[in-house]
C-alpha cells in the first residue's frame, strides 16, 4: 500500500534535476494504487560514498526504507551496501535503481547481489550527435527527438566488460 523511495542525485549536475525527476517520476507511475513517501529527494548521492552515507542516515530515520533510485551505478551501490549493512536482502527485499554500467558495479553482478545495470552507450550517442552535426553541416533536417539504444547489463554478457 505504500512504500519510501530514496532519489539520489547531485544537485551541481545540470542534468541530475530532469534525470532523477524522470526516475521518480517513472517509478511512481510503475506502482499505480501505492502511495509512494519520497523521504530523501535532491540530495547528493553520485557517488559509492556519499550514497552510503546519506542510506545509512535515511535508514536510521526511516527503517522500512526499500527503494532507491540513483543518478548512476556508483549511487545504486553505495546504497546496495548500506542496506546489506543493515541485514536487509536487497535482491528479495529491496528495489534499488541506477545506470551507468560502471566498473565498480561488476563484481556487483559477477558475484549475484544485483541484477545487472544499463550501459548508456556512449558510443552511440556520440554517433547520433555526430551524424546529426554532419546532416546540419549539409543543410538537412534533423528531427527534433534522436534516440541510443542501451545495453543491458546481466550476468550472461558481463564477459564483454568484466575481465577477471
Amino acid at each position: 500500500k505504500e512504500v519510501k523511495l530514496a532519489v539520489l542525485g547531485d544537485p551541481g549536475w545540470a542534468s541530475s534535476n530532469v534525470r532523477m525527476g524522470g526516475a521518480k517520476e517513472a517509478f511512481m507511475k510503475g506502482l499505480p494504487g501505492v502511495k509512494v513517501n519520497v523521504v530523501v529527494d535532491g540530495v547528493m548521492g553520485s557517488t559509492i560514498e556519499t550514497a552510503t552515507n546519506v542510506i545509512e542516515t535515511a535508514l536510521q530515520q526511516h527503517p522500512d526504507l526499500r527503494c532507491v533510485v540513483g543518478i548512476n551505478d556508483d549511487a545504486a551501490i553505495g546504497a546496495v551496501g548500506a542496506m546489506q549493512q543493515q541485514g536487509i536482502d536487497v535482491l528479495k527485499q529491496a528495489c534499488i535503481a541506477g545506470a551507468g554500467n560502471n566498473k565498480g558495479t561488476w563484481p556487483y553482478i559477477d558475484r549475484g547481489e544485483i541484477l545487472g545495470s544499463v550501459d548508456l552507450n556512449h558510443r552511440g550517442t556520440a554517433e547520433v550527435a555526430l551524424n546529426a552535426v554532419v546532416k546540419l553541416v549539409k543543410g538537412e533536417s534533423v528531427p527534433g527527438m534522436m534516440y541510443i539504444d542501451m545495453i543491458k547489463v546481466t550476468p550472461a554478457n558481463l564477459g564483454q566488460w568484466y575481465k577477471k
